[in-house]
């Protein structure tokens, strides 16, 4: 909760701590102003690329440290890949364009991501899961093939009690409409270096890590529709041990005209941060205290670098999937390094 947020804005703007407006300098490294993003390209640096993020002295944490600036975290193991739900990231391929069309039409129900969460939800309420009332009544309609029922109950989808159980299905592998994060900017490395395999030095592929500041997420909640989402420990203990969350810009049907952008593409998550129209006093407060997010970018040549310094900060499979699938994983994932 902002205690300042009814205060005139020049108190604001006093109160508020600065984090990264201007695209300060981190690790010696000067951001590329994207636009909607500052990116910061450390090349094969990785000795300072890990210390961006884990040095508490960090720039990244704010000037003088006076504003411990927190952020969330997402990786990639391709840089260039767009802040993108999964569920949506194809549709702005021409090869997709219906898809497109249908979700820009509000009609997102007829595409794939409520028939994959209805059949989730089933699979969980045949293992006793806990089940909205709303979603209990939509699978008993399908289920009973009761479309007038069934379509009063997707109107809305997802209604705001569903988003925790959309933020499960994505977790478990689902394609959504939500965007995974971490607290744990270590962990975001983890999943963008996890599946890089002995690359070629001459590809000059590149992980990228987005930091968002968790400041710009409240601000901009103020003014338009943006959801975080938890889930609770007790449905999923992977979510503690990837001290994860979710974020959902997309509402209801997906009709909201600005989440396209001229050319009718879907808008990625910074895209629409910048984009999305915010009164005065916070787009003040954006532009000369917040900034915007950042995306670091590593050479995948290093990436034997990473899992080195990873496996010395015990992040592996063992640590973030503590069950036997994990196990798994980590057993697979040595086996990997060592071909």
């Amino acid at each position: 909760m902002n205690l300042f947020k009814h205060l005139p804005i020049e108190l604001r703007i006093q109160q508020e701590a600065e984090i990264n407006p201007n695209g300060k300098i981190i690790r010696g490294i000067k951001p590329i102003d994207m636009t909607t993003y500052w990116q910061y390209d450390f090349e094969e640096n990785c000795d300072a690329f890990f210390e961006c993020f884990n040095d508490p002295f960090s720039e990244l944490y704010g000037p003088n440290q006076s504003s411990d600036a927190k952020y969330i975290f997402r990786g990639h193991r391709d840089a260039t890949w767009k802040l993108i739900p999964s569920v949506f990231r194809n549709y702005n391929d021409e090869t997709n364009i219906n898809s497109l069309n249908i979700l820009n039409s509000g009609n997102g129900h007829f595409l794939p991501e409520l028939t994959d969460f209805i059949n989730f939800i089933k699979g969980l309420n045949s293992l006793g899961y806990k089940i909205e009332d709303d979603t209990f009544k939509l699978i008993n309609s399908v289920l009973t093939d009761d479309t007038y029922k069934a379509s009063d109950l997707i109107k809305n989808f997802p209604k705001k009690e569903q988003l925790k159980e959309l933020a499960l299905a994505q977790h478990y592998g689902v394609q959504t409409r939500l965007l995974d994060f971490t607290f744990n900017p270590n962990k975001a490395i983890f999943f963008a270096s996890e599946k890089i395999k002995h690359p070629r030095k001459e590809d000059n592929f590149k992980m990228g890590i987005w930091a968002i500041p968790e400041r710009l997420i409240e601000i901009c909640q103020e003014d338009f529709y943006l959801e975080k989402i938890f889930i609770e420990g007790f449905q999923n203990n992977n979510m503690i041990a990837q001290q994860g969350l979710f974020i959902n810009y997309f509402k209801d049907r997906s009709v909201d005209e600005n989440l396209y952008n001229s050319e009718g593409k879907i808008k990625s998550l910074d895209e629409y941060l910048y984009e999305y129209k915010k009164i005065p006093e916070n787009e003040r407060l954006i532009n000369e205290k917040i900034g915007k997010p950042s995306l670091f970018t590593l050479s995948h040549s290093v990436a034997w670098q990473v899992s080195k310094r990873l496996d010395i900060l015990n992040v592996n499979w063992f640590t973030i999937q503590p069950d036997l699938d994990g196990v798994k994983k980590e057993v697979e994932r040595k086996r990997n390094h060592h071909q």
